[in-house]
C-alpha cells in the first residue's frame, strides 16, 4: 500500500498579492448580499471558498467581510428571528 502527500493548491504557491487580487474578484460582490435566517442568499457562491483550507478562509475572510455591503432581512416573526440574531451575535468573531 502506498500512501500519497496531499499536494498543496497552486494557489497557495502564488504571491500574497496576487492571491488577494484574486480574492477580491472572486468574494467581492457589485451589490449587495441578502443575508436571511443567519446565512447568506443562495445567489452569492463565491463563500464557498472560504471553506476550502484554513490559510484560504484566514487570508480571504477579511477581504469577503470588509468590501462587500451585507443586507440582513430579519422578520417580526418569532420563528425566524433567532437564528439571525444569533448569527448577528457572532458577527465580530467571524471577521
Amino acid at each position: 500500500m502506498t500512501t500519497t502527500t496531499p499536494q498543496k493548491s497552486r494557489l497557495l504557491t502564488l504571491p500574497a498579492e496576487l492571491r488577494n487580487t484574486i480574492y477580491e474578484h472572486v468574494l467581492c460582490s457589485k451589490g449587495h448580499i441578502l443575508v436571511r435566517d443567519g446565512r447568506s442568499g443562495h445567489h452569492h457562491r463565491p463563500k464557498c471558498l472560504l471553506h476550502t483550507c484554513q490559510q484560504i478562509r484566514e487570508e480571504a475572510s477579511p477581504i469577503y467581510y470588509t468590501q462587500n455591503t451585507f443586507r440582513h432581512y430579519v422578520p417580526d416573526r418569532g420563528s425566524a428571528s433567532p437564528p439571525i440574531r444569533l448569527w448577528l451575535f457572532f458577527w465580530p468573531a467571524i471577521i
